[in-house]
């Protein structure tokens, strides 16, 4: 049988941080182990017997250590949970009191939580639709942008040349080895075809 081993003098100032679990419970093993070892000493147990009594009757230390742990860290924090909850409703409870007792300031405060969180939501929505979102393509992965193309939005005879060397759009379609597909947008402003009610956009 393995006896729990005697608790280092530097854990007992860690329980300044609150209870140290393992050196408890190893403690409270090593009392009950003294105890029985009393009592067989007591009724005249052998000396070399003893060590084999103690281990039928008390069983695996180690597992025995395991499920007690077990048991005394869920409890522990179950515990902490409780208090922080009791904490947090006083709190609460406390603030709720104040706030009553001051509607202009309940008032200006409740305002400013509105603006803050109207505020937070137009700007995290923002940033959804712009950088979190996946585009709205089957292979967005798969999407290049190229910079700096021509775009000849008029294919008429009388179209004015380019006065700038970039690529077309059509050189770029022209190869399939390196784009399966292409398209092209521009900024600006054009006016909507109605002849009788032209609309700038």
């Amino acid at each position: 049988m393995r006896r729990p081993k005697p608790e280092p003098m530097w854990r007992r100032y860690l329980r300044f941080f609150g209870p140290d679990v393992e050196a408890d419970l190893d403690d409270e093993l090593r009392d009950h182990i003294a105890r029985l070892e009393s009592e067989l000493h007591a009724r005249g147990v052998p000396a070399e017997q003893i060590a084999d009594t103690v281990c039928d009757r008390f069983g695996d230390v180690d597992a025995i250590r395991a499920r007690l742990k077990r048991a005394d860290r869920s409890r522990h924090w179950r515990g902490l949970r409780l208090e922080a909850l009791g904490s947090l409703g006083q709190d609460v409870a406390y603030a709720l009191r104040r706030l009553r007792q001051r509607p202009g300031f309940t008032a200006a405060v409740v305002v400013v939580l509105a603006l803050g969180v109207g505020a937070t939501t137009a700007m995290f929505s923002a940033v959804d639709a712009a950088m979190l979102r996946p585009l709205p393509f089957a292979h967005a992965d798969r999407l290049v942008l190229v910079n700096s193309v021509y775009v000849p939005f008029d294919e008429g005879p009388a179209a004015p040349p380019p006065t700038y060397h970039y690529p077309d759009v059509n050189d770029i379609a022209a190869m399939p080895a390196t784009f399966s597909g292409v398209t092209s947008y521009a900024a600006g402003g054009l006016n909507l075809a109605d002849p009788g009610n032209p609309i700038r956009v």
